[in-house]
């Protein structure tokens, strides 16, 4: 039997927020909200199986998750931008109103480098080698860095491991002179 009217959803409710869309594909519900100041945001709920839940959310909602609580993920898209969006059988399609911002690279004083981008951090303070500049500075980067040509969301505020505790002397080898808790701390 249809829905013939809407129905209120506590969980969205008690969060002080109003469904403006909910679709359902085969697995998953998605569902557009807005605050009391109008602020979009975009949720969404797994409902395959749940050994398989956190393999496929970003698969199937297309966004990795913001925040998890109970089974209902904040979804990790650009939210003043989403236009309208559609559940398929196994995704999720945003339509975006307004073309995206430009990503600033993550290198504060060169907005604009694109490529690959390697990255230290010295004497408190990050380093930065452009593509461009790679190879006319390559032998002043240590043993090992963070090198990444894609855009890093507030790389300010982002934590990486501390690179220095790798640097082995000869004779060394990573698998066994490597303490467990230093390699753990390099899986993100």
């Amino acid at each position: 039997m249809p829905c013939t009217k809407p129905l209120r959803v506590k969980w969205f409710s008690d969060k002080g927020l109003s469904m403006v869309k909910a679709l359902a594909g085969e697995e998953h519900i998605v569902v557009q909200t807005k605050d009391k100041d109008g602020k979009k945001a975009m949720y969404g709920m797994w409902l395959g199986d749940q050994d398989t839940k956190t393999e496929n959310y970003t698969k199937v909602f297309g966004a990795a998750p913001k925040t998890t609580e109970m089974d209902m993920l904040e979804l990790n898209v650009e939210n003043d931008r989403v236009e309208d969006f559609a559940c398929l059988k196994a995704g999720t399609v945003y339509i975006y109103l307004t073309p995206a911002k430009a990503k600033e690279s993550i290198i504060p004083d060169k907005p604009a480098a694109t490529g690959m981008i390697y990255f230290y951090k010295a004497g408190g303070s990050w380093k930065f080698v452009t593509e461009d500049e790679y190879e006319a500075k390559k032998a002043s980067l240590p043993d090992v860095c963070f090198a990444t040509d894609q855009f890093i969301n507030k790389f300010s505020e982002a934590s990486f491991p501390d690179l220095s505790s790798l640097r082995l002397e000869p004779g060394q080898d990573y698998n066994s002179d490597v303490p467990a808790d230093v390699k753990e701390s390099l899986s993100f």
